[in-house]
């Protein structure tokens, strides 16, 4: 798997259309496809929410306002979301466990890792294992 691109966190939007389960891409607002689209072209992860549900996807493309992506992913059941539901590229457990092993390291994370991640996400980590990544609201 090519390295997952952290360089968008923190950007939103909405979706455009409802998304069914058996959906693998998935349309953002009108004009607000660039908000997903990397310098690398390599994946990324985006959490969507509504008021009751949330999954994350990993996006492997973008073309125009359309992401294509893998459903379900990080321990997350795959939904059926409306329009209007948030899409958000935030910090969670598998992005953040991907850029540490990016770094050199193993399956776990480093002795004395923890604290606040830009933008503003909260990482529990228990027995060296990330367990939790919160982050603000859509």
């Amino acid at each position: 798997m090519q390295p997952i691109d952290t360089s968008l966190i923190g950007n939103r939007s909405k979706l455009a259309k409802t998304v069914g389960a058996d959906d693998n891409s998935i349309i953002v607002t009108s004009g607000e496809g660039n908000l997903f689209k990397t310098k690398t072209g390599n994946p990324f992860y985006i959490t969507v929410r509504s008021s009751t549900v949330m999954e994350r996807m990993l996006v492997l493309s973008v073309t125009g306002d359309e992401l294509f992506v893998e459903r379900g992913q990080d321990n997350t059941s795959i939904q059926r979301f409306y329009a209007g539901a948030c899409i958000t590229v935030e910090w969670n457990p598998a992005q953040l466990l991907a850029l540490i092993q990016q770094n050199g390291f193993a399956n776990s994370v480093p002795a004395g890792f923890s604290g606040i991640i830009p933008p503003y996400s909260i990482v529990t980590v228990q027995n060296g294992l990330i367990t939790k990544v919160e982050n603000g609201k859509c």
